[in-house]
């Protein structure tokens, strides 16, 4: 026969069990926090776009697109892989309107960056918008408030 000490230190230890299992399952059920986004960018050892996973943010205070663009921007986390745009390189605005994506650019977008042209940049951003947001039917980049193909 147990004691009323024993008895209490049972219930207790089961309480625990309990209270765990449930946070457990709520964490098995619950929807991630996170969404996986893939980034292409050059390499320095291929003439292929390679490929970098991040888990981005699901609701993030500027919206999805424009969290996309800025994470772009700053580049790749492997160091064998090349930046799209130069370090120096501002998102002066990034909106989705009517299923076409605005984005304006700094003019360091000019100086270009480890042997990409302008051009070239400008067409792996566009690969990487259109891979991550298939909604998207048109993309509208500006440098200096100047649209791609005036330049």
């Amino acid at each position: 026969m147990q004691t009323k000490s024993e008895k209490i230190l049972s219930f207790l230890c089961m309480g625990a069990f309990v209270i765990f299992f449930a946070v457990s399952v709520s964490f098995c059920f619950s929807k991630p926090q996170k969404s996986r986004f893939l980034f292409y960018f050059p390499s320095y050892d291929s003439k292929n776009l390679c490929t970098e996973v991040r888990f981005l943010p699901n609701k993030p205070v500027q919206g999805v697109e424009k969290q996309f663009v800025e994470e772009l921007i700053l580049g790749p986390m492997t160091n064998r892989y090349i930046r799209v745009f130069p370090r120096d390189t501002e998102l002066s605005y990034c909106f989705l309107k009517d299923k076409v994506l605005y984005v304006g650019l700094s003019d360091a977008v000019l100086s270009g960056v480890d042997g990409l042209t302008i051009k070239e940049s400008i067409d792996i951003f566009r690969v990487n918008i259109v891979k991550n947001f298939t909604f998207i039917n048109k993309i509208d980049v500006s440098i200096d408030g100047k649209s791609v193909f005036e330049q």
